[in-house]
């Protein structure tokens, strides 16, 4: 399989014990899953990569984030549609900002179809490069930090249990950040 331009690519993760992976990116609306073939029998690759759909009902995403339940439900929160661009006007560089997303998507099929979750409280500001991840049981899912704009970067956690109701968990203690990644560590809780 080949693709062609993926930037702002979006995986969201397993199960323990699963050996499938989702993606999805900027550059097309698609959403594919890599399963793992784990006895080849006619000499192929261990691993393929399926289309699950063609025309996610979200559109392209850039610098998204997303979770997989373990009731093997799927969601991705906010992004972009498209990475900023650069213009160039009388020699001089500037950047044409896209809009940013605080829009939550959930799929029950493995991807193949997706709904908006209309948000039930207030929500995160509009962002893009944030991370997001579990707690340790797979309750509680958390939006944390990311840019929300032109020099505006963030360093607050929001978490729901349904991706429509949203809590303000407060701020972490180090600085505003985009780009970054979270890893959820089963059952430790430090101060």
């Amino acid at each position: 399989l080949r693709w062609c331009g993926v930037a702002g690519l979006l995986f969201v993760g397993c199960l323990v014990g699963s050996t499938s992976f989702w993606t999805q990116s900027a550059t097309a609306p698609d959403v594919r899953r890599l399963t793992a073939n784990h006895q080849p029998e006619d000499g192929s690759t261990r691993y393929r990569w399926h289309a699950m759909t063609k025309e996610a009902e979200f559109g392209g995403r850039y610098a998204h984030t997303g979770v997989y339940l373990s009731n093997g439900e799927m969601l991705i929160f906010g992004g972009s549609h498209d990475d900023n661009k650069a213009v160039v006007l009388n020699g001089t560089y500037s950047y044409d900002q896209c809009a940013y997303l605080n829009d939550v998507w959930r799929s029950s099929d493995n991807g193949s179809t997706w709904q908006l979750v209309p948000p039930e409280s207030d929500t995160w500001m509009p962002r893009r490069g944030h991370a997001s991840t579990l707690n340790y049981n797979m309750v509680s899912m958390f939006v944390i930090g990311g840019l929300c704009g032109s020099g505006c970067y963030l360093n607050d956690t929001w978490l729901s249990e349904d991706g429509a109701v949203w809590t303000f968990a407060g701020y972490a203690n180090w600085r505003s950040r985009h780009g970054h990644t979270v890893v959820t560590i089963g059952g430790v809780t430090t101060d």
